[in-house]
């Protein structure tokens, strides 16, 4: 009984020896704390902060880490997709006869002073109006624009005067048919006075609206036609289109006759012309990217 009374005492005791023991520790470790704060409050503060930057930039690290993984696994696969393609360019081209003219008339007057100048002008656009009317065409259609009227400048020996003023005006003449109504129509424009044009050929916007949809079937039959060349030299399989840019491109090339060549004077004798247009050129084209596996 003794002993284990002994026993039982020790151990009791030991339990309130490490009891104690963890309470120092505890005491000590506050102690020192509060000790530390009251001593050296801002080594501690800066401490804590650069413990807060250092797990800021960590995070920040790993996210900057992540972020490049992710790109550089994209740009591979971008790449990857890329590199079995195949772009090409479709074009297609039709010669079409014009079925219209555009005339443009060029008119000038000289005069002292400025009423007397565009008086002038305006009796010299008449005269061209009434012949138009006596020629029996109908189907045209006449415009005026690019209307000035400015001081006539001499140069003389490096020297300017001023000698009254100068009228000017452009008559635009649309005609729809390029045979025999053009024919009377130039014929009006000889006998009218001393005047000069030019004649320029083109297709109506009917003619070029019947055109567009067949050019761009063609760029398209084009583009495709070089693919498939393109593929069948290569070994290639499985070719498809992935991708289509196409802006109506579809241009044409006038042809323009100048205006110094349709010069005469009323009083020349008057010769018809002989009139043989030559063929208008429509074009398209279309970027078109096709897919293909190995």
């Amino acid at each position: 009984m003794a002993r284990d009374t002994v026993k039982a005492v020790s151990i009791h005791e030991i339990q309130k020896v490490m009891k104690s023991i963890r309470l120092k520790s505890s005491l000590n470790t506050q102690g020192n704390d509060y000790f530390n704060r009251q001593r050296f409050p801002a080594r501690l503060a800066s401490s804590r902060r650069a413990c807060g930057h250092l797990n800021t930039n960590y995070t920040l690290m790993k996210q900057i880490i992540l972020f490049l993984f992710i790109l550089l696994v994209n740009t591979f696969g971008v790449f990857a997709q890329e590199s079995n393609q195949i772009a090409v360019q479709g074009t297609s081209e039709i010669k079409v006869m014009p079925d219209q003219v555009m005339l443009t008339v060029s008119l000038s007057k000289k005069a002292m002073k400025t009423a007397e100048v565009t008086a002038a002008l305006n009796k010299k656009a008449k005269q061209v109006t009434k012949a138009l009317e006596k020629s029996g065409v109908k189907g045209y259609e006449m415009t005026a624009d690019n209307y000035f009227v400015n001081v006539n400048r001499i140069y003389i020996k490096g020297t300017t005067k001023d000698s009254g003023y100068v009228a000017s005006q452009n008559l635009s003449i649309l005609v729809k048919d390029t045979g025999e109504d053009l024919v009377k129509i130039i014929q009006a424009l000889h006998e009218a006075t001393d005047l000069g044009f030019q004649m320029e050929y083109r297709l109506s916007d009917e003619v070029k609206k019947t055109y567009r949809e067949k050019l761009l079937q063609l760029a398209i039959a084009d583009a495709k036609r070089k693919a498939d060349i393109i593929a069948a030299s290569l070994n290639l399989s499985r070719v498809s289109v992935h991708k289509i840019n196409y802006q109506s491109g579809s241009s044409i090339e006038p042809v323009v006759y100048r205006a110094e060549s349709m010069r005469m004077k009323a009083s020349d004798q008057y010769t018809p012309p002989t009139l043989s247009p030559d063929e208008q050129t429509l074009t398209d084209q279309i970027n078109m990217v096709f897919t293909f596996e190995m």
